[in-house]
């Protein structure tokens, strides 16, 4: 609902060393500067892959297949990779392929760390949003490793998610940070309509919250009448 004024060159490049005096050296070429250009691809690709690591995620749950890899790091004991055997499902390559979008998932964050953090044309805030794709993918790999290990614990599962939820929302950010400047942030709609917008974001939330929760809870809900079911009822 805000823009900025453009303070920087197009494109981000660093200007340090452009400049040189007559009769003098050429310039070093500053190649991170020259790779600054991919700058918003990465982003994009960033984003893309933050929505597709939760598509994944709801496909490992909507198939059941959360527990298709019984360990972690590791798929199964002693083997990182989900291979055929007799004893194959379907699950396994389901939860794999989510582990290995993950991994996909952190070259590309590492990449647009490298791209934004190290673009010192612009202010830090910038700056900082860059790290958090990074930090984000680092607390879901210990995320999911504990889901795995806890047995899918409805609680943990629904931290998984709402991490998830929230850098898609940083991604998202970052991607329209880069295409603005440093300036002061220029209105570009009314007040009443800003206002709208940070309401239905905070209802939003938490209905998102809620949602996770209840699902949660009522998980936790069947796993304990199983369990505390008796021999005579479960052989009904």
């Amino acid at each position: 609902m805000t823009s900025t004024s453009p303070t920087i060159p197009p494109g981000g490049a660093d200007r340090t060393g452009d400049a040189t005096a007559p009769g003098g050296p050429p310039p070093r070429p500053n190649r991170l500067a020259a790779g600054r250009r991919w700058t918003r691809p990465v982003l994009v690709a960033n984003l893309v892959a933050q929505i597709g690591i939760i598509v994944t995620g709801g496909a490992v749950r909507l198939t059941g297949s959360g527990l298709g890899c019984s360990t972690w790091p590791q798929c199964h004991p002693g083997q990182f990779t989900a291979e055929f055997h007799p004893a194959t499902t379907y699950h396994e390559f389901v939860e794999f392929g989510n582990r290995t979008l993950t991994g996909i998932l952190g070259v590309v964050a590492l990449l647009t760390l490298v791209l934004v953090w190290t673009d010192r044309s612009r202010v830090l805030s910038y700056r900082l949003l860059g790290v958090v794709p990074l930090l984000g993918v680092a607390a879901q790999a210990v995320i999911g490793g504990v889901i795995v290990l806890l047995h899918l614990h409805p609680g943990w599962v629904s931290l998984h998610f709402l991490v998830s939820a929230s850098l898609v929302a940083v991604s998202l950010l970052l991607l329209h940070r880069a295409g603005e400047g440093d300036g002061a942030p220029v209105p570009t709609v009314d007040g009443s309509t800003r206002a709208t917008a940070w309401v239905l974001a905070a209802l939003t939330a938490v209905v998102v919250t809620l949602g996770v929760v209840t699902t949660g809870a009522a998980r936790t809900a069947a796993t304990t009448r199983s369990a505390t079911a008796s021999p005579s009822t479960r052989r009904s």
